[in-house]
C-alpha cells in the first residue's frame, strides 16, 4: 500500500497574520521579561569584563586589628591573589590600591578629613573605571567574640548587587564555616549595607567582610596565607558564576 503525502496549504493572508502575531509576542516578551533572564541568553565573555577590586583601608588607616594582625594587610593580600585569579580567567582587573597606602590623593585638598577623602576616593575610582562590577574587601570586628564567618553586603538600590552578593556569600560560606566550636555563631547570610561605596557606585558591586578578627578561630585563619588564598578563590568563583549567570548553590 502506497503512502500518500498530504500538503496543507494555508492562505497567504493567514500566514502573514500569524507571522505578525508571533513578532508582536516576541517584542512584548523582550521588553517585559526580567532583565536577568535576558542576560542568561547573552552572557558576557570573561575577557570582555573589567572587575574593580578595592582592598579596604591602607597606609595610616590600618582598619581593625588584634595584636600585630592588621585588616589593611589581610585585605591587600586577598585582593592581590584575587586579581591574579581573575586575570588567569581572562578578566581585566583594576585595583584601588596595590601597596600599603590609602587613596585619599584622588581627591586632593578636599574639605573632608583624610579618612573621608579616602572613602569618597574609592567610590570615585570605581565610578571612573569603566568597570563592570566591583568588590570591596574588608575584615569585620564585633564586641561578641563568638561571632564568626563572612558577611557580604549589597546595595539597596541595585538588584544585580544583591545577586552578586548572594553568589559570593554562597562560595565564602564553604570556606569560612569551618571547625565550629561550642557557643560560636557563623554569619552565612547577605545583608543590605549602608556604606558610601554601595550607596554611590554606578556599577554593581558588593562589600565583603571575610571574617571576624575579634574571634580567636577566625583570627588564627586570617593570619595564614593559605586561608587568604581560599578566601580569594571563593570570591573569584562567585564573580565568575555571577558573570556566567550560574545561581547560588
Amino acid at each position: 500500500m502506497k503512502k500518500r503525502l498530504i500538503i496543507l496549504l494555508l492562505p497567504r493572508k493567514t500566514i502573514r497574520n500569524s507571522m505578525i502575531s508571533l513578532a508582536l509576542i516576541v517584542l512584548i516578551l523582550f521588553f517585559t521579561w526580567p532583565c536577568n533572564y535576558l542576560s542568561v541568553i547573552q552572557p558576557k565573555a570573561l575577557n570582555q569584563v573589567t572587575v574593580i577590586i578595592d582592598p579596604g583601608h591602607g597606609g595610616i588607616d590600618g582598619g581593625v586589628s588584634r595584636g600585630g594582625l592588621l585588616e589593611k594587610d589581610i585585605t591587600l593580600e586577598v585582593a592581590k591573589i584575587l586579581k591574579k585569579m581573575l586575570e588567569n580567567k581572562g578578566c581585566d582587573v583594576k585595583m584601588t590600591r596595590e601597596t600599603d597606602t590609602d587613596v585619599s590623593h584622588l581627591i586632593p585638598g578636599g574639605p573632608e578629613t583624610r579618612y573621608r577623602r579616602d572613602v569618597h576616593s574609592r567610590t570615585k575610582f570605581v565610578n571612573e573605571s569603566n568597570g563592570d562590577l566591583y568588590v570591596s574587601i574588608h575584615v569585620d570586628s564585633c564586641d561578641d567574640p563568638s561571632i564568626r564567618g563572612a558577611i557580604v553586603f549589597h546595595s539597596k538600590n541595585n538588584e544585580e548587587s544583591l545577586n552578586l552578593a548572594t553568589i559570593i556569600q554562597s562560595h565564602l560560606n564553604k570556606v569560612t564555616v569551618i571547625n565550629p566550636q561550642a557557643g560560636e555563631y557563623f554569619h552565612q547570610e547577605v545583608k543590605e549595607g549602608d556604606f558610601h561605596i554601595l550607596n554611590n557606585a554606578v556599577i554593581p558591586g558588593v562589600l565583603a567582610e571575610v571574617g571576624f578578627i575579634t574571634n580567636a578561630n577566625d583570627r588564627k585563619l586570617l593570619a595564614t596565607h593559605s586561608y587568604r588564598k581560599k578566601l580569594a578563590e571563593a570570591i573569584c568563583n562567585g564573580i565568575v558564576d555571577f558573570l556566567c549567570n550560574i545561581p547560588a548553590h
